[in-house]
């Protein structure tokens, strides 16, 4: 039992360096493209672009791994939460 949950916690932590590193990477590659003096709004919106493929990746693989076939992407900042939920459904190949 403890092992078991020694394991999932290095998975936590393993996820969030993943995590890390795509929004630093992603960053980088959006300061590369347009430069310095990108107003923050913008940038903000375009590092939210190119990371949400890196979510709907990982909630794909989490629901492969787990047998589950529905997951949820949720983007919590909307006025209206309904216009936030994106299913996603994993079909075994």
């Amino acid at each position: 039992m403890l092992a078991h949950l020694a394991a999932k916690q290095l998975d936590r932590v393993m996820d969030r360096e993943e995590v890390a590193r795509h929004v630093v990477d992603s960053a980088v590659a959006i300061h590369t493209a347009f430069g310095p003096g990108l107003l923050e709004s913008v940038f903000r919106r375009c590092l939210v672009h190119v990371i949400h493929p890196v979510h709907r990746a990982q909630l794909l693989t989490y629901l492969k791994l787990s047998g589950h076939s529905i997951g949820f992407l949720i983007n919590w900042k909307v006025p209206r939460i309904k216009d936030g939920i994106q299913p996603m459904i994993w079909r075994e190949p």
